[in-house]
């Protein structure tokens, strides 16, 4: 039998799980692009940032991509970037320093004539920086079809993205189409 002090205590936090899992359910059934789902905005001592502000960071950074605007990302990203590319294509593999990364995003954007597009879905942070973004990928290139689910994992401090590892849904789709 449970103690009823117990069951008091516990009231507050179930209510809190409720709340979120509830407004999890909410945003992800509506695709609201856009979206975030933040836990706890408390500030970070690490990242001197909320949650909904690293948040909004990456946001921000999925919209210079998408419109090449390498002057409104180089704001947003640290000079140490670093970016990771699973898989066996060509593009696979660790980019450290913003210029490699930014060779990246090149081959994303050269290599399809500029079709590449990453339509962010869903982003959620916590207060340690760590940030995801689900997003879908769509491009042409020597005439196959990208079009694909793929997450990343950010890490953000003091208003910097840090870090970016991509997780594609279906590799061997993203494999093929860079081969």
């Amino acid at each position: 039998m449970q103690n009823p002090a117990d069951t008091e205590a516990a009231a507050p936090l179930a209510q809190n799980i409720r709340r979120t899992l509830i407004a999890s359910a909410t945003v992800m059934a509506s695709g609201a692009p856009l979206a975030s789902i933040i836990p706890n905005p408390a500030i970070a001592e690490e990242t001197k940032m909320t949650a909904e502000q690293s948040a909004d960071l990456v946001r921000r950074a999925y919209h210079a991509f998408n419109t090449a605007d390498l002057d409104l990302f180089t704001t947003l990203s640290a000079d140490e970037l670093s970016w990771e590319t699973p898989g066996t294509s060509p593009i696979a593999g660790l980019r450290q320093g913003r210029d490699a990364v930014y060779g990246q995003y090149g081959t994303y954007l050269g290599g399809t004539d500029g079709t590449f597009k990453a339509e962010l879905h869903y982003v959620t942070a916590d207060k340690e920086g760590r940030v995801i973004g689900v997003h879908r990928n769509t491009g042409m290139r020597m005439g196959r079809t990208l079009d694909s689910m793929c997450c990343i994992t950010f890490k953000v401090k003091d208003g910097k993205i840090l870090s970016g590892k991509e997780h594609f849904f279906d590799l061997y789709n993203w494999d093929q189409f860079w081969a």
